[in-house]
Formats: structure tokens, sequence, C-alpha cells
């Protein structure tokens, strides 16, 4: 934009001595107001901020508008030809032909934009030359029509290999960002891991640690899980762990950070105002877990279980691993006064 701009103040200094003043004046103006929609159109753009198939909404204003502009150099150079100057035509000739480069590479990955915008530029002045008639206007309708050809050849080769390498890195970063889920990701419940569950806790501990309450751990034990599965299954197992998994992605808010963290333990990490408000929620999730059912499969198809939890509960503005160890001793009290219930650490 701002290149066409310059391109067109030099072509007005280069015919100044030869060409109209005002018809020279009238073509930059018409120049400038071309540059001026196109940077009201990039601008829009750039505030509307559009996202995946919004994006191709915006192609065909863009489109238009840099029609227009090669429009006004392709056309507007028939205008502005100095009729009896073999040097300023020359002159003008070649900075049509540089800036039908710079679109070769700015425009190269859109093709056809590419063509469109260079044929605008260059064919008119192409059969102006052809029908002058003297040698030096034929041999620079050969180079231009030889460079058209060779724009054509070239751009259709690079236009190829560009989308191959679009397509290969849309490929990669896809592969990269499945293998970054599978690395942070609990197959069986699709909550978090264990991984997840520190990296992200670290961030939420260190955040704004004063200023935000406290920082509260739940750690999660699933009772007699190893007797569920010996009684009933690994697969109805498995079923009663994505339903403890459904009932805590029910009930904790988005902002806190809820991870299957272990064969049967579950965690849960958040800001709360107070520690009551953190034991509040551990017996909320104790009785909603309990009160859950687990419809079976396989031979017991036609029976269904409840299950219970034991609940360790840790608040303070402390490190993770502290914070986590003490979870971990009031979950392991938990168990030892009799499953099922909550403890917080002292």
């Amino acid at each position: 934009m701002f290149a066409s701009l310059l391109a067109g103040l030099l072509v007005c200094i280069a015919l100044w001595e030869v060409q109209d003043h005002r018809l020279l004046q009238l073509w930059y103006l018409t120049l400038l107001i071309s540059s001026a929609v196109r940077l009201t159109v990039f601008w829009r753009y750039r505030r509307a901020k559009p996202q995946g198939e919004a994006l191709l909404k915006w192609e065909w204003p863009y489109a238009a508008t840099l029609f227009a502009s090669s429009s006004i150099w392709g056309l507007g150079a028939l205008l502005i030809m100095p009729p009896d100057s073999m040097l300023h035509q020359v002159v003008l000739v070649f900075l049509l032909t540089g800036m039908s480069g710079g679109a070769l590479a700015v425009y190269a990955p859109r093709r056809r934009m590419m063509l469109i915008t260079i044929a605008l530029m260059l064919v008119p002045v192409t059969l102006w030359l052809a029908f002058q008639g003297t040698s030096l206007s034929t041999v620079m309708t050969l180079g231009i029509i030889a460079f058209l050809i060779t724009v054509i050849r070239s751009s259709k080769v690079a236009s190829t290999h560009m989308h191959q390498s679009f397509v290969l890195a849309l490929e990669l970063k896809d592969a990269r960002n499945r293998a970054e889920r599978i690395a942070r990701e609990d197959e069986l419940t699709g909550m978090r891991n264990r991984r997840a569950f520190y990296e992200e806790g670290e961030k939420l501990s260190k955040c704004r640690r004063q200023k935000e309450g406290l920082l509260a751990m739940i750690l999660i034990d699933i009772d007699h899980f190893k007797k569920i599965n010996d009684t009933y299954g690994h697969a109805n197992g498995d079923l009663v762990l994505k339903k403890v998994a459904e009932v805590l992605r029910e009930t904790v808010r988005c902002s806190d950070i809820c991870a299957r963290i272990g064969g049967e333990e579950f965690g849960v990490l958040l800001r709360v105002f107070k520690a009551e408000d953190a034991k509040k929620l551990a017996q909320k999730l104790c009785q909603l877990i309990e009160k859950s059912t687990v419809p079976l499969t396989g031979d017991a198809a036609s029976k269904a279980i409840s299950a219970t939890a034991s609940f360790g509960v840790s608040t303070g503005n402390i490190s993770l691993d502290t914070l986590f160890n003490a979870a971990d001793t009031a979950l392991y009290q938990a168990k030892a006064q009799g499953r099922n219930q909550v403890v917080c650490a002292a």
C-alpha cells in the first residue's frame, strides 16, 4: 500500500517535465483515495479480529480494493504515458514491472489474486506498446510477455510448494497439540492428569498469592475401589471412575483445577476466602458421590452400585507440595476413621 504511494510519487517526479501537471495530480489523487479505502478495510479487519471461517468474509473486500488500485496503475499508465519521450515510457514501464514483481512476492500464497493484480497492471501497457510499431516498443512488449509467462509458471510451482508447506505445518501443529493433550489428559475420564494438575497448580499458587484468599487442596480417594474391581470387573470399575469424574466436573467451578492424579485418586485445587469454604465443597462432593449410582455392564448388567469416597482438605498460602502432603495426611486420617467422610488438615 505505502510502496504503491511511494512508487506513484516517483512516477509523478519522473514525468513532471514531460506530462500535464493536472493529469499527474489527478492520477496521484485517485491513487491516494484508493489507498485510503484499502487502509480503511485493513483497519476494520484489525478491529474485528476475525477467526476461522470469518476470515474468508474479508478476502473479497480486500481483493476488490487491491484490484481497484492495480487498475489505477494499469489503466492510469495509459493516461499519463508521455507520447513523445521513449525514455520516460521506459521509466514508466520499468516502475510498472517493479510493482508487479512486488505483487508477486507479497501475494504469492493467493495465486489467483496475484495473477489478476499483475494482469491489471501490465496487460494495458503491453497492448499499448504492441501497437506503437517501433523496435524498442516491440522489444518491451516481448519482455513483458516473457515476464508474464515466467510469473504464471513460477507462481504455480511456488503456490504448490507453499500449499504443501502450509498443510504440513498444520499437520505438525495438530500432532503437537494432540501429543500435548495426551500428555496432560487422563484418557479414561477426560480430566487433567497428575502432570497437568501440578503444572497448573504451580501457576495458581504463584498468582497473586496474598490477594485472593487461601489456596485449598481437596484430595479424593474412592473407598474400597480394589474390591469393586475384584467383584464387578475392571470395566465396571472404570464406570465408577467416570461417574466420580462427572460429579466433580458438574460441581466445581470452571476456574478450579480438577484432575485424576492416581488410580482411584482425584484432586481439586481452588481459591477460597476461608478454610470453611473448602470443607463445605468437600462435604458436598462426598454427599453427591454417595448418592450417585452406576449402572453396571457385563455379567452384572442388571445391577447398579453406589460408591463412596474419603476426602482430605488442606488450605493455606503455602507451597503446593506442602499443601498436598497436608491434604494427603488428612485423607489417610479420613480412611482410618471409617471412610466416606471429610477430614481437614490441622
